[in-house]
Order: structure tokens, then C-alpha cells, then sequence
């Protein structure tokens, strides 16, 4: 799970990480100095009012509102394997040829 970076408001870069207003806390009416959401550069995220397990459903909606989703250009479909029949040659077939540059 990753967050999608450009839906997020108030955004600082602190050395590796991204810290942003939590859009789940936010929908409640808090952190609006946009202080909770942190993102790793792993892509791992988390509120630092809601943390550890208590916190999953937290998280959950923090996903519901900005996560990224796999595109569904990417999907692809397997189509049938193409199977080719080797092309049978006949042995001592002479193919009348004139000679270069004239007409036979």
C-alpha cells in the first residue's frame, strides 16, 4: 500500500520523508497545521495520533482517501499460444530459371 502523493495537502519534505496533513484526521476536523501523516521513502505511512494497532482502521481510511490504486491499464489478458506447423519442402523440385538479365 502507497500513498498517491499529488492528493495530499500541505506537504513538507524533511530529509527523506514526507510529512502532510492527514486526510482522515482532517475529514474529523483536526490537524490543521497539517503535522500527523508521515510517509517513508519506503512508502509505508502512518498517522502520529493513531499508531500501531490501534491505529489500523486509521490507516484504512487514510488508504480509502489517497492511496494508490494499480492502474487497470496495466492489466493484460493471455491469448491462446500460437502454435506453427513446420512448412514441408519437396526434395529435387527444379524451378525453371533463365538467365540474369534476359527474359527466359
Amino acid at each position: 500500500m502507497t500513498i498517491n502523493i499529488g492528493k495530499l495537502e500541505l506537504v513538507k519534505h524533511r530529509s527523506n520523508t514526507i510529512i502532510a496533513r492527514c486526510p482522515a484526521c482532517y475529514e474529523l476536523g483536526h490537524d490543521q497545521k497539517g503535522e500527523h501523516l508521515i510517509v517513508n521513502p519506503s512508502g509505508e505511512f502512518g498517522c502520529v495520533v493513531h499508531q500501531g494497532d490501534e491505529g489500523k482502521a486509521h490507516r484504512k481510511r487514510i488508504f480509502e482517501l489517497v492511496g494508490k490504486r494499480h492502474s487497470s491499464s496495466k492489466q493484460f489478458s493471455v491469448r491462446e499460444r500460437l502454435v506453427l506447423k513446420p512448412l514441408l519442402l519437396q526434395k529435387d523440385v527444379l524451378i525453371p530459371v533463365g538467365r540474369l538479365g534476359r527474359d527466359a
